[in-house]
């Protein structure tokens, strides 16, 4: 069997400080034909986002590889001097990830093949350009603190605006309920279990007066680092269908940080054949990647689970 393209479903999480459309306009203004010389993996990220058409729901995106210097420079030009994707450049040391994602709730399809970037690259390039993003108005709310505070209170307000501004847009995993053992019990640590219970419950008569106030209840498990990993899995799998959200914390068997966000989904991705991603990209002008037919083709996976990609999603204050 030769190599394949698997259509792998995460969710690009976004709090509430994060405006989501004015963040990825930022990626697409600011990144898109930036230098990847001066990025620490070599890679560029190139973002559309329609406001008309089949795809004005979505974030469009291609993540770009290069494996050294002289890949990057030697990419090939059409004849009209436009870069563009060849299937010799893959060959030669080149990658493309394709992503669509959802403006509603951060559900994506990221299209990944082996030794291709992973949607952990993904996660380490959107903390770099949010660092970026982040920091003029990080400062400009900074700013605005009343000069005549006491230094303990100023002190306080400048912890609680830094804090909100640590909040960035991370990649969680999705997995269906009868996937999350196999997936977990692969990683060499889970380490916590955030979720919430949509009726709260009180326990004791103290509790009694805000029985009715609640929003939500949420809870925080963290576990022993030496505990079965298996034996934690099995039971959070169990116990997903009493959730009303949760998210599962861990370090997975290539020593990432991984979260896995506990959301209802439908059934598999697809999985193709490379030579069928390769006709569907060769000959594609970087600068009009979204009008590439990889696009259709995830979309079809998007009108099989549509309901996935169109529930609003509330992410909570965690950092």
């Amino acid at each position: 069997m030769g190599k394949q393209v698997v259509q792998k479903l995460i969710r690009i999480n976004h709090f509430e400080h994060i405006d989501l459309t004015e963040f990825w306009q930022y990626v697409e203004q600011k990144w898109h034909e930036r230098d990847p010389l001066v990025m620490k993996k070599k890679r560029s990220l190139y973002v559309a986002i329609p406001t008309a058409g089949a795809y004005k729901g979505y974030v469009l995106g291609l993540l770009v590889s290069y494996k050294d210097e002289k890949t990057q420079t030697m990419m090939t030009k059409n004849a009209v001097g436009k870069k563009v994707i060849t299937v010799s450049d893959i060959k030669g040391g080149m990658d493309y990830n394709f992503f669509i994602m959802s403006k509603i709730n951060g559900v994506a399809i990221y299209q990944y093949y082996h030794n291709s970037a992973s949607d952990t690259v993904l996660q380490e390039m959107l903390r770099e350009i949010y660092d970026e993003f982040k920091a003029p108005k990080l400062q400009a709310e900074l700013d605005t603190i009343p000069t005549d505070l006491t230094k303990t209170e100023f002190a306080k307000r400048q912890v609680a605006i830094k804090r909100k501004w640590h909040k960035w847009p991370r990649v969680n995993l999705v997995f269906k309920r009868d996937e999350l053992v196999k997936v977990l019990s692969q990683w060499k640590q889970i380490q916590q279990l955030t979720y919430q219970i949509e009726e709260f419950k009180p326990v004791g008569g103290d509790w009694k007066p805000l029985e009715n106030l609640v929003k939500s209840d949420k809870h925080i498990l963290t576990f022993e680092p030496d505990s079965p990993v298996k034996s934690i899995a099995t039971a959070l799998s169990s116990l997903r269908k009493n959730l009303y959200r949760g998210k599962v914390k861990g370090i997975d068997e290539a020593n990432a940080h991984r979260t896995v966000d506990l959301i209802d989904i439908s059934e598999n991705i697809a999985v193709y054949d490379f030579d069928e991603l390769s006709k569907k990209i060769d000959g594609l002008e970087l600068d009009s990647f979204s009008k590439s037919h990889v696009f259709k083709w995830i979309k079809d996976s998007v009108k099989e689970r549509q309901a996935d990609f169109n529930t609003p999603i509330q992410d909570d204050d965690e950092d």
